[in-house]
């Protein structure tokens, strides 16, 4: 279910900023087809994937989430609402080590930094 609302999102930020999408798979040291599968919601985008995409389309990465519509609801930037859609989109190994690092850089008032 999440997946085509990523895929969804991705499709139209590539479009949006005129990439292909053998340009952005390439940037994911993948392929076009991978990156097709992504917008087509057969494969996951991972965090490391989404930073690198998010750079590619000029928006942070809170950013780029936030603009993802999970079950009809936007994403606000409320942490409790994040995290939810969170745990929904991504494995549960990646959650939790996000979680925790984006509690620390919004305690610190600093912008994630997810290499």
């Amino acid at each position: 279910m999440s997946l085509n609302y990523i895929a969804k999102l991705l499709k139209e930020l590539r479009l949006k900023h005129n990439l292909t999408q053998g340009y952005l798979g390439h940037k994911l040291g993948k392929n076009q087809t991978y990156y097709s599968r992504l917008e087509s919601g057969k494969a996951e985008l991972t965090i490391p994937e989404a930073k690198i995409l998010a750079k590619e389309f000029n928006v942070s990465l809170n950013k780029f989430f936030e603009e993802i519509d999970c079950e009809d609801e936007l994403i606000e930037d409320n942490s409790a609402v994040f995290s939810e859609y969170l745990t929904k989109c991504f494995k549960e190994e990646y959650f939790k080590i996000l979680k925790e690092y984006l509690k620390v850089c919004q305690d610190k008032g600093i912008e994630p930094n997810l290499k």
